[in-house]
This record gives C-alpha cells, sequence and structure tokens, in this order.
C-alpha cells in the first residue's frame, strides 16, 4: 500500500520556530520598528523569499499556513512600554499594520524549487510584511532538511531542542528513512559562538575597557528559530557585547535592542537623499544611512554626504554593506565629513582587524566606528550546518504602492522588481520556469508553480535556469535606465544568472 502522503503541520512548526504557541509584535528586528516610523506603514507592498545559490530544494509544508501561522498577535501594554523604552514605538496606522491580513503565493508542499526563483511572496500592509522578515528567512532550515534527508543526509547536529523539533517534523513528513539521527550539540554552540564573540572583542584595537560600545549583533535572520537565537545572544552577552537586533530577545536578556536602516527603506523613496532625509527627520537620535542600494560610488555616498552637510549639528552614521570598503571610506574622508561609520559587510574578527588598522591609517577616531555582526556569531557553527549563509536566502522588497522596485547594489545581489510569481515548466523545452508577474498570460507549456500538480514525491524539474518574463525583464531595464546611465549592466538580459556552486547540491 502507498504511503499516505503528508507534510510538516504548520502550526507545530510554528511553534518550534517561536519557542511558543503565537508571535508576540517584539519578535522582530528593531530596524523594522524604525523605518516604520518614518514611512507608510500602511501602504501595499510585496516582498518575496527566494534563496541565491544554486541547487533545487524541496518544500516539505504549506507556506501559506505558516506564514497566518506566524503572524503576530495584538500588542499588550507591556509591549508598548518595551518598544518606547528601546525608541521604537509603534503609531496608531503601524498597530493597524500588524493586525491586517496578507495575501500568499507561495510554491505548494510537496514541490521542489530552483535558485532564484521566488519560493513565496507576501502582499499586505508594508510595517507587516516586512516585520515578517526574519522568521521567513527562517524557512530555508526546513527546507534545507528535506532537501538534504532526501539526498540521503543520516546525521543533523542542531543546537537546541526547538531546532530538533523542527528537524523530527520534517523527517516524520518524509518517506521513512532507519538511522538517521538528530543531535543535540547545545554546549558546543554557545563554546562556539562565545568563542567567536570573544575574538571580535580582541580583534578591536581600542585600548579602553568599554569595547562593548562598538559591536553589536545582527544575527537575527541567520538564525533557524527564537530557541537558537537565545543562546547565541546568551554568549554574546557572556562576552561583553550588549546590543542586538533582536527585539524580543533584548528585553529578555537585558540588551539593547538597536539598528539601521534597510535597503528597503530607500526603495520606498526611490532615491537616497529623500530616504536619508526621511530618517534623519522622523526620527530623534542619530540618523543612519545605507548608501549601497542603487549605487555606492556614484549615487549613495554622495547622496550621504550632501545630507550629512545639510544638519551637521545631528550628524549621521553611514553603514557599509557591500562593494569596496577602503574606496567608499576614503571618499567620506577626502570630502571632510565626519559621521560614524558603520561596517557590516562579513564581519569576523579578521576582518575587524583590517578595518580598524585601515581607520587609523586615515585618522578615524575609535569612537567613530562600530560592527554589526551577524553570522559569525551564529550561523555556520556546528558541524554540517545547514544555514542561511549555506543557500543564501533573502527576503526583498519588490513592490512598494503601484510603483516595482529593485536593489541593485553589489553584482549577484540584484533583486526582482514587481509583484513576481513563477510560472513552472510542464511540457516541452525551455526555462525550467518563468519569472513573470502576476496577472501575466501563462504560456501553454507552462503551469503557476502555485497550481502545479505534485504526486506523492515529485521529482526535480528538468532544463536551463530560469528567465525573466518579457514583462519582469521591461521593468528591470526602466528601473535600470533610471539610475544608470553612466555603468554597464552586466546582467544576463536573457535571463537570471546563478554566480556561485554549492557542491553538495
Amino acid at each position: 500500500m502507498e504511503r499516505k502522503r503528508q507534510f510538516v503541520d504548520s502550526e507545530l512548526l510554528a511553534h518550534a520556530m517561536l519557542g511558543q504557541k503565537r508571535a508576540s509584535v517584539l519578535m522582530s528586528d528593531a530596524y523594522k520598528f524604525s523605518m516604520a516610523q518614518v514611512s507608510s506603514p500602511l501602504r501595499q507592498e510585496s516582498f518575496y523569499l527566494s534563496f541565491r545559490r544554486p541547487g533545487w530544494y524541496y518544500i516539505p509544508f504549506d507556506i501559506n499556513e505558516l506564514v497566518r501561522c506566524l503572524l503576530p498577535v495584538a500588542s499588550t501594554k507591556q509591549d508598548d512600554l518595551i518598544l518606547s523604552s528601546f525608541g521604537l514605538s509603534m503609531s496608531v496606522a503601524m498597530r493597524q499594520a500588524l493586525q491586517s491580513e496578507v495575501s500568499v503565493n507561495a510554491a505548494p508542499a510537496g514541490s521542489w524549487v530552483c535558485a532564484r526563483e521566488p519560493i513565496v511572496s507576501i502582499t499586505g500592509p508594508s510595517f507587516l510584511v516586512s516585520w515578517l522578515e526574519a522568521m521567513c528567512i527562517w524557512m530555508n532550515f526546513p527546507i534545507q532538511v528535506a532537501t538534504e534527508a532526501l539526498a540521503g543526509k543520516d546525521e543533523f547536529v542542531v543546537s537546541c531542542e526547538d531546532e530538533a523539533t523542527i528537524v523530527r517534523l520534517v523527517l516524520d513528513s518524509l518517506p521513512p528513512r532507519p538511522n538517521v539521527r538528530v543531535r543535540i550539540g547545545e554546549q558546543e554552540f554557545s563554546d562556539a559562538v562565545l568563542c567567536n564573540a570573544l575574538d571580535l572583542q580582541a580583534a578591536l584595537s581600542s585600548n579602553s575597557n568599554d569595547e562593548s560600545s562598538r559591536v553589536f549583533e545582527v544575527g537575527m535572520r541567520g538564525a533557524t528559530c527564537m530557541s537558537m537565537h537565545r543562546l547565541a545572544l546568551a554568549s554574546v552577552k557572556r562576552a561583553g557585547i550588549f546590543k542586538t537586533s533582536n527585539v524580543a530577545l533584548a528585553h529578555e536578556l537585558g540588551m539593547s535592542a538597536v539598528g539601521s536602516t534597510g535597503h528597503e527603506h530607500q526603495m520606498r523613496f526611490g532615491e537616497d537623499r529623500s530616504g536619508f532625509r526621511a530618517i534623519r527627520d522622523g526620527r530623534t537620535g542619530v540618523p543612519s544611512y545605507l548608501f549601497d542600494t542603487y549605487d555606492a560610488i556614484e549615487l549613495g555616498i554622495p547622496a550621504a554626504i550632501d545630507v550629512w552637510r545639510e544638519s551637521p549639528d545631528i550628524g549621521a552614521s553611514v553603514r557599509f554593506d557591500s562593494g569596496d570598503t577602503e574606496m567608499q571610506l576614503r571618499m567620506f574622508v577626502e570630502a571632510g565629513v565626519q559621521p560614524h561609520f558603520i561596517f557590516m559587510d562579513g564581519m569576523n574578527a579578521t576582518r575587524i582587524e583590517e578595518l580598524e588598522a585601515l581607520c587609523n591609517e586615515l585618522g578615524i577616531p575609535e569612537e567613530r566606528r562600530s560592527y554589526g555582526v551577524g553570522g559569525f556569531l551564529g550561523c555556520s557553527l556546528l558541524t554540517h550546518s545547514l544555514s542561511r549563509n549555506r543557500v543564501s536566502a533573502v527576503y526583498k522588497l519588490s513592490q512598494s504602492g503601484e510603483e516595482p522596485v529593485m536593489k541593485f547594489s553589489k553584482e549577484g545581489k540584484q533583486s526582482l522588481p514587481g509583484k513576481v510569481q513563477v510560472m513552472r515548466k510542464i511540457r516541452g523545452d525551455g526555462p525550467v520556469s518563468i519569472i513573470a508577474q502576476v496577472g501575466e498570460e501563462v504560456d501553454n507549456d507552462y503551469t503557476l508553480l502555485k497550481n502545479w500538480s505534485v504526486g506523492p514525491l515529485a521529482t526535480m524539474p528538468l532544463g536551463p535556469a530560469p528567465i525573466a518574463s518579457s514583462l519582469t525583464q521591461k521593468k528591470i531595464d526602466v528601473l535600470r535606465s533610471r539610475y544608470f546611465t553612466h555603468t554597464q549592466n552586466n546582467t544576463n538580459q536573457k535571463g537570471i544568472e546563478h554566480e556561485h556552486t554549492i557542491t553538495n547540491h
């Protein structure tokens, strides 16, 4: 008799991810609140999740159901007091956004998705669909577990009991295999995080006793569940680092909730100067400018310098996230402006030592340089770790109101514009999928991925890599022409390139 087909129970999976039955409004990154304070939290927006690294990935759960299980409950008076203490108070519009509904366009349970395909696209009020980012990225872990289990992996090493529960839920949904082991390495994980955190402290060149003020943790999206992040932060705190992006755990562990702005903030405003001015003029405290959304050298840094000069008494911090850090840093120094420099591009102890030396060479005072560290304090610290970095999972804004938007930034990190969906090939030759827009006519040889008929255990589709539909490509071309009249587009105009490899997929 054929085994009854089943998938992971969404409520149980959400419970293990959250460490509780329903999500608190605090369970997001601090910068989600600060960005919503100065933008339009009720504006309809679309975000999508995808994996950048090549490979095929099996979906073992109903994404639509899981997203709805992750939506937050209404804030309590205690939540409001906590947010206010961190300078993250919510407006009436922000509260309304978090209690609204979303529409979900997702790959069905039992299907396979290819790198760069939108695994799920979520549309709803801006603050809510942005608030969901970390937990949507957490989906990469059960997806990787299912994919690796089907490929024959027989041992999963995890950091905590909730992570182990996620693995077991996935394994129970797949055809049974004997002798698959799940080992919890909680102490091993905690010790590894502590070791790395101490290495970061040692890498700082200051002679003062308060090094913690120059390092903060930004690894919520790189965790697999709230319990894993709690373990990591406990070790981070032991090492003398007291700042994190995770609002809920900052309160629980007696840390500070911190954050700057994300690329989505700039994308909402359509250009750098307006985005910088909005964060400067809409909140108290020192604003933070992320300058590489479009083109750091030609657009972002000149805009940051100009906006800083408009209000030098307010000051600003500027965030380095991709590209040639030394060239970017020298542009600020040579312009004679004095922002606070925040480095967040692949930070580890070695990288911090290099940047400390560079800053010393350029005469930048220690009190004007800080480091935001993510993966080094959580991802890939256990043997055979199935981390976010391993698949390069990203969650990107693609439409704000009626406007399609894109992040350009570093080559290979360009995002997709519009309300995107996947058309999967079901017959004939041609690309395995077309990255199309919602409402586009479906080719006869394709079907919408969300409607793909999935068998008891679907096989991977065959064919050339995904391409952009003509309408998606038109949106890309229009947005590119808006921002770039002086640079060459190295993107393959015929489709979506795979720029990395994973040998074990």
